[in-house]
């Protein structure tokens, strides 16, 4: 604006020069007269984007101002203007007066939009009507702080930092960033270029944060610091931790608080700062008269005593909007002490909506703080007192508030010298309350023992409502952790278990072999877990003992997150991980640095990463890395890094596939796009159970017997298994490919029908909406112009293709819809198989059942066994009538029987004396009679030992191993407790295990006669003690819990009928005869044998022991493997994901997963 050739071109120039030394741009220029009446000058005065110059004639800089410190503009008429500065005032005469007016003002709006009315200049203009209006220039966009920044550096004489403006003026629009944060910029900034920051902050409403962690105020900037919020309203969080801000700065801080009636700041995070009580003191006094309440508030670590926390306290309690807004209040590491607690506990008691308090090590009078907080807070959702000592009383508050509260989610605990004991009334008071779900316990760093952990164990268990539990840095040991891990395997809700750096300094491999086993038997069971951390201190690490864990990762479809850090595992746990990682479905993250990783760990990770596509977040272990590095001959670096960004890339593979539809991500391959892979392993996962289908399959054709039509469909459906299944693996496939197409049909219809056509609606309104707006406001362009303009545009602008659309739809959308798609395949041709596989086996097993059963010998129908119309009475007095024979033919005296009405006995009772009886009858029991031969090995079968208990008294089936249902033998018993049998009779009782004195043993007898007409029935309840002498040293006690039941009957096993549920069981034919106690004696029956099980010993590998040595009967080896009898129910397993090949590397403590496991 102005006119150069008004100036004489000598003037012109020099003026020119002066103007571009300043960096300045024009916005005005003429000349005007000195009001001078004697002698009038003409001058030449400018209007910059920052200043206002003053030149002679000769081209004199005479004076200059900037337009901060212009204070008033007064014009009584057009051709008069004043311009009065803080340092000088300008004068004018001139018919421009208009003009001079307008263009300060719209310099001073240019850089100083946001600065309220009553800071800017005063405006005194007759008549009033000459104002004209300015553009409205809010700071919609960045551009406007670059200029306030550039215009402060003017007016501080600073010089500008030209990458701060670049970073300003490009990057920040760009990304849309509302958080200035003072650690961005290149540093150091000086004070200077702070002041400049800062003071373009003060005026600027573009920015809604001011953050500089770690940045380091000097108190040259604390008045900045004070005038921003004195100038500043839209600033809401002031994030300044570990910022050097003293108590001087706070009370600046506060005075600019203080005076700002229109102080927008909400958050204020100030910790870790020397503030002291001094700054505190005066900043709740200005936060008390705050107009509007705070949301959060975090002065942890801020050295601040009672007195200071004191005045916070009754801050927050007189500004009554705090107790409807402030959310999250940490006062951490400082000293509350009695007075602050007081004044806090005061702010608590009062209704209000604090929803997180953390009060760790600041020794607060938690007596006072927890009834406060009982009383008041009614929306907290996360406590913290970690870090202070915990009393009964205290506990007891605890109890109360656990009891009341609604709203709870997170307690913190940690490192409060808890007293396991102590926590009883606590946990109790937590898990009795219904409301208190998704529960988040913290118990770290609390010292508690091995014995702690037995008392916490049934009290965890018992809280169903604790969903995140942080019971590291403990001193439990293995031993502890055991107990801990055992008691959560049957949580309903854990679903994250911190339990690392607990682990036993001085280890005992067995114990360790078991704690190990725990955490196996943990992710396997019904706990819903998905975060599990188990990492390892600088004192204690797992190393090579995680390997069984890792294996068993393999199978687990449960976790998602994983951390094993600092465990030392070595090349070998990278191995076992790189191989688990292959199979699992499940884990998305994954920490495991600091495990002693070398090169050939590296490469077996990266080699099974590559066959993952589930695993997406892993920091890269850069310890471990800079271990390599070192160890490693340099020649060795690019193979190293080659290693490592293979494993970043395939981290970058699985976070965004790439999709199916796009042929290059396919790599030629079917089997490189990760789906064919995928379904690939459901016959790894799968190996486990067709190897018993095979097993079994093998065992019936070897006994070369004649089968029933229903028994040969039994086999021909297992010997046409893996056809059928391959089939059902193809079919998946086909779906998923018929699917993959279909997407890409619908993708590409949605592109043609919908996407574009509503891009070109859009588009078409842009451009005439455009140029009917640039038509109406220049009216310089005709009618012809604006034409041309419509016709370069339509041609010259860039346009949305659709093979730009359809690649962006398949290479996001279409990707996560195929994968989604393929997860849903996956999942329900893997439930089919495993549903396939259990009803194969159970028919292979029945099948194999009734041959053995129709090649064994028939006993004499004149002995009661024949007569019996309970299975169950059969296979008691079967394997009652094995154990007197084959004691029989080791001792000559025969075993005395004592009746007992007693409704119970012990499992274990002192052998008391011998006695005879009389009249067996009485005592329920049927006479005695001649033991017969001792019978052959052939006669016996194979022994087994029954199962143990299933773990938590949940049925459980067991895999079939290889000497399963040997040809002579029968089907063992189930695991106790028994299940229905497949008829929905009550199945046998099972033998017991070991017991702790197996010299003599003493087992109730019910009702042992009621299935034999020869035999008088006992009363319902009645019970019996049957006193046996010692057994002979090769048929140790111990080996009493493995005989198989069936197996024992001289004869071989009676045909067992099971009828179908529901139908009585047939009775005998016409034509058999009963037998009668006069045709042959009757034999005893004798009670099953029930030993107390010893604790469980750590597993051992134990020799094959010898040939008829302790262990084997006649010789013959004992088969530990068991066929399962449960007849598992169809609906349980279809609802739930069950691994498939769960005992595929376990342990031999470790009892298989049924398919009611989940």
């Amino acid at each position: 604006m102005g006119d150069w050739e008004e100036i004489p071109p000598t003037d012109a120039k020099l003026i020119r020069a002066a103007v571009k030394d300043r960096k300045e741009e024009v916005v005005f220029l003429g000349n005007f007269e000195t009001p001078d009446k004697k002698k009038p000058e003409n001058r030449v005065i400018i209007v910059g984007k920052y200043r206002v110059f003053e030149f002679k004639k000769g081209g004199k800089l005479t004076q200059h101002a900037h337009l901060l410190d212009l204070q008033d503009i007064i014009s009584p008429s057009s051709n008069d203007v004043k311009l009065k500065f803080k340092t000088a005032t300008l004068h004018c005469i001139t018919p421009k007066a208009d003009a001079i007016i307008n263009g300060i003002r719209f310099s001073f709006a240019s850089s100083f939009a946001g600065m309220p009315e009553q800071d800017r200049f005063s405006l005194n203009v007759a008549p009033p009507s000459r104002i004209q209006e300015i553009p409205n220039i809010q700071d919609k966009t960045l551009d406007g702080y670059a200029t306030t920044y550039k215009s402060l550096c003017d007016y501080y004489t600073v010089q500008v930092r030209e990458d701060i403006a670049w970073d300003l003026q490009n990057l920040f629009p760009v990304s849309n960033i509302k958080d200035f944060n003072l650690r961005e910029f290149e540093q150091p900034l000086t004070p200077g270029d702070l002041k400049c920051l800062l003071g373009a902050l003060r005026y600027n409403n573009w920015f809604h944060s001011l953050m500089g962690d770690g940045f380091v105020f000097t108190k040259e900037t604390y008045t900045d610091l004070g005038l921003l919020l004195k100038g500043n309203s839209h600033i809401q969080d002031l994030i300044l931790p570990s910022s050097s801000l003293s108590k001087d700065a706070l009370i600046k801080m506060a005075e600019g608080i203080a005076a700002n009636p229109r102080i927008g700041v909400l958050r204020y995070d100030l910790h870790d700062n020397p503030i002291e009580d001094k700054g505190l003191t005066a900043f709740s006094q200005a936060i008390e008269k705050q107009p509007i309440g705070l949301v959060s508030l975090n002065l942890s670590s801020c050295n601040l005593g009672k007195s200071g926390l004191a005045s916070l306290g009754q801050a927050l309690l007189r500004n009554t909007l705090n107790a409807a807004s402030l959310t999250e209040l940490n006062l951490s590491h400082n000293k509350l002490e009695p007075e602050g607690s007081a004044s806090l506990a005061a702010f608590l008691a009062r209704p209000n909506a604090l929803r997180k308090l953390c009060l760790t090590s600041s020794s607060p009078n938690l007596e006072v703080v927890l009834a406060g907080i009982v009383r008041g807070c009614n929306q907290m959702i996360s406590l913290d007192i970690s870090g202070n000592k915990l009393g009964s009383k205290e506990l007891g508050h605890i109890a109360k508030y656990l009891q009341a509260s609604s709203s709870l989610k997170e307690l913190i605990l940690n490192n409060t010298d808890l007293k396991a004991a102590e926590s009883k009334e606590m946990m109790r008071a937590l898990a009795s309350n219904p409301y208190l779900n998704n529960f988040c316990l913290g118990l770290a760093e609390n010292h508690f023992s091995t014995v702690d952990a037995g008392i916490l164990a049934p009290l965890i268990s018992q809280a169903g409502n604790i969903a995140e539990l942080d019971v590291s840095d403990n001193d439990f040991g293995d031993e502890g952790v055991t107990s801990l891990i055992e008691s959560l395997c049957d949580s309903p809700s854990l679903r994250t278990l911190k339990i690392g750096r607990s682990w036993s300094v001085k280890i005992d491999p067995n114990q360790r072999s078991i704690c190990i086993e725990s955490l196996i038997t943990l992710i396997s069971s019904d706990c819903p877990l998905r975060a599990l951390s188990i990492d390892g201190s600088p004192k204690a690490q797992l190393k090579t003992d995680l390997v069984p864990f890792l294996n068993a990762l393999g199978t687990n479809n449960s976790l998602t997150f994983l951390d094993i850090t600092g465990n030392q595992m070595g090349a070998r746990g990278a191995i076992a991980l790189g191989k688990a990682i292959q199979t699992n479905q499940s884990l998305t993250t994954l920490w495991w640095d600091e495990n002693l990783t070398n090169m050939q760990g590296f490469l077996a990770f990266q080699m099974g990463l590559e066959r993952n596509r589930v695993l997406k977040e892993m920091p890269l272990p850069v310890l471990d890395i800079g271990l390599v590095l070192k160890s490693e001959p340099p020649q060795r670096a690019k193979a190293i890094q080659t290693t490592l960004l293979q494993i970043q890339n395939a981290l970058g593979r699985n976070q965004a596939p790439r999709s199916p539809f796009d042929s290059s991500s396919s790599g030629g391959s079917s089997g490189d796009d990760g789906t064919a892979r995928s379904l690939g392993q459901l016959k790894i996962l799968n190996s486990g159970e067709r190897e018993k289908i095979e097993r079994l399959r093998f065992k019936i054709k070897s006994m070369g017997r004649t089968l029933t039509p229903a028994q040969q469909d039994a086999v021909a459906d297992a010997d046409a298994n893996d056809s059928v299944l391959s089939s059902l693996h193809f079919l998946a496939e086909e779906v998923l490919d018929t699917t993959t197409q279909l997407l890409q049909e619908q993708l590409r219809a949605i592109c043609t029908s919908t996407i574009l056509p509503i891009y070109s609606q859009q588009r078409s309104e842009l451009i005439s909406r455009s140029l009917t707006l640039i038509q109406e406001k220049y009216k310089s362009l005709d009618s012809d112009v604006i034409r041309r303009l419509r016709i370069n545009i339509s041609l010259g602008a860039k346009d949305l293709e659709a093979s730009t659309v359809e690649k962006i739809l398949a290479d996001i959308a279409g990707a996560e819809l195929s994968q989604k798609a393929n997860e849903t395949i996956l999942s329900t041709i893997q439930l089919a198989t495993d549903y396939i596989f259990e009803k194969l086996s159970d028919q292979l097993v029945a099948v194999l059942e009734d041959i053995q059963q129709v090649t064994a010998p028939t006993p004499s129908s004149s002995t009661p066994l024949a007569s019996s119309s309970s299975g169950s009475g059969s296979a008691l007095n079967m394997v009652r009538e094995g154990i007197a024979t084959m004691r029989k033919s080791k001792k000559d005296d025969q075993p005395k029987v004592q009746a007992s009405s007693a409704p119970s006995t012990p499992l274990v009772t002192p052998p008391p004396k011998e006695e005879k009886v009389d009249k067996p009858e009485k005592a329920g029991l049927t006479p005695a009679r001649a033991p017969p031969p001792v019978p052959s090995r052939a006669a016996y079968g194979t022994l087994k030992p029954v199962a143990s208990a299933p773990m938590y008294g949940k049925e459980e089936k067991e895999e079939v191993d290889d000497d399963d249902l040997k040809s002579s033998g029968s089907r063992p018993l189930p695991s106790r407790p028994a299940p229905p049998s497949r008829g929905g009779l009550p199945t046998p009782p099972v033998l017991p295990q070991r017991s702790q004195s197996p010299a003599h043993v003493s087992v109730p007898v019910k009702n042992l006669a009621t299935s034999s007409p020869s035999v008088p029935a006992s009363a319902p309840n009645e019970e019996s003690e049957v006193v046996r002498t010692p057994p002979p040293k090769k048929l140790a006690a111990d080996r009493l819990q493995g005989i198989n039941i069936a197996a024992l009957a001289p004869g071989g096993t009676p045909p067992v009928s099971r009828p179908k549920t529901g139908q009585p069981r047939p009775l005998p034919s016409a034509g058999s005869a009963p037998s009668t106690p006069s045709e042959s004696k009757p034999i005893p029956k004798r009670p099953p044998i029930k030993v107390v099980p010893k604790k469980a010993a750590p597993p051992k590998k134990a020799a094959a022991p010898p040939k008829g040595a302790a262990g084997s009967i006649g010789g013959g080896d004992i088969d530990v493997s068991d066929v399962p009898m449960v007849e598992s129910n169809i609906t349980n397993h279809m609802t739930r994901d069950r691994p498939a090949a769960a005992g595929k590397r376990r342990p031999p403590t470790r009892r298989p997963r049924g398919p009611q496991d989940g």
